[in-house]
């Protein structure tokens, strides 16, 4: 799951048992690394960083990416 809110979009992820990707975009200030109180499994800068990481984590290349 990959959210910007920790209260919501991770806490869901967390108590459904999944994987959780905070991205510091949006909602999430950033303040912290990640939230104390929800923290996600992942804390990335951006959502190219969280498909990126979720390709890593499942094994396939990331050879397509065209960094920009």
């Amino acid at each position: 799951m990959i959210g910007d809110n920790p209260y919501t979009d991770i806490q869901g992820a967390n108590l459904a048992g999944w994987c959780s990707i905070l991205v510091k975009t949006g909602i999430w200030n950033g303040l912290e690394e990640n939230d104390i109180k929800y923290p996600a499994t992942h804390v990335v800068h951006n959502f190219n960083e969280a498909i990126r990481l979720i390709f890593e984590l499942e094994g396939i290349s990331t050879d397509a990416f065209v960094k920009k």
